[in-house]
């Protein structure tokens, strides 16, 4: 494997040299602790039941469980082979994966019947056509606090995934309220808590 060499290769070395195979694994690498780490500082933040919006594979949402002011997690998906993957790899007594569109009606009833406390969106109002229709169906909802984490730059000219360029005055208009808590990881990602009514 191209990372074993690389972390296997002890030389004190002035200049790194990298094959192409080799820069992509490490980027790739970087690209999926920072994914981690998001989770691992926003946790801190989690309380209660927590809905966890786009929880993808089910990585977030088992760390989210293991933290002690979080009794259970709800993981919510649209992609049904990432929620089938969270099932079998993360799924526990206090940790639950389903299918759900963040932007249809049925987010607030699962929001309700969840009981959430704390809803979490890592990185996931980016990727919809109309993120206030999400945030609007949260604060609908019995959830006391929202937490995100968004790019804190323009991406959609550049990543075809990204449908929606947000800036914490836009998220803030949405939410009908400033955050609690907000600050920027690096110079890239914007982390935002807000305390709702």
């Amino acid at each position: 494997m191209i990372l074993e060499r690389l972390l296997r290769d002890a030389e004190l070395l002035e200049r790194e040299h990298f094959t192409r195979d080799e820069a992509h694994a490490l980027e790739r690498l970087v690209s999926r602790l920072a994914a981690v780490e998001r989770y691992r500082i926003v946790r801190k933040y989690a309380r209660g039941s927590v809905v966890d919006a786009a929880c993808g594979c089910g990585f977030g949402s088992s760390m989210l469980a293991r933290c002690p002011a979080v009794s259970r997690v709800l993981g919510l998906d649209s992609d049904d082979d990432a929620v089938g993957f969270a099932r079998r790899e993360y799924a526990g007594a206090s940790v639950r994966f389903e299918l759900c569109d963040l932007q249809a009606e049925e987010l607030v009833g699962r929001l309700r019947t969840a009981r959430a406390d704390t809803v979490v969106s890592i990185e996931t109002l980016e990727h919809l056509a109309d993120p206030g229709r999400f945030v609007a169906a949260v604060t609908a909802s019995p959830a006391t606090r929202l937490i995100a984490t968004f790019p804190s730059f323009a991406t959609s000219a550049f990543n075809p995934y990204h449908l929606t360029d947000l800036t914490l005055s836009d998220l803030s208009a949405m939410v009908g309220r400033t955050p609690a808590k907000a600050w920027t990881i690096g110079d890239a990602v914007q982390v935002a808590v807000f305390d709702l009514p």
